[in-house]
């Protein structure tokens, strides 16, 4: 668990987000594909992810292409078990280009 200070209240977490994390002197911002957060009343917050990237490490046009390959693939899919897979690949990837301002 990250013990962090929520720079922003707006957080979701029934999709991926881009999370704004801060610790004494440090500010990073982190890519988390999904977790959870509990905010307490001094606005610090808990965290527990699976993962958490520096958004810094992200590379935008790999991400972009890493969507055209979930959105092809889920064009090309020939079950419900390849669907699924190539649509939380969108999700995902989706949310990694927002957080990377595409």
């Amino acid at each position: 668990m990250l013990r962090c200070r929520v720079l922003s209240r707006a957080w979701s977490w029934a999709a991926a987000a881009c999370s704004s994390l801060t610790r004494p002197p440090l500010s990073a911002q982190y890519f988390v594909s999904s977790g959870f957060a509990f905010v307490h009343a001094d606005s610090s917050t808990d965290v527990c992810a699976v993962e958490a990237v520096p958004l810094e490490q992200l590379d935008h046009e790999a991400v972009k292409q890493g969507l055209a390959d979930y959105q092809q693939k889920l064009v090309n899919a020939k079950d419900d078990h390849e669907k699924a897979a190539a649509q939380v690949g969108i999700e995902v990837t989706s949310a990694m280009n927002a957080a990377l301002g595409g």
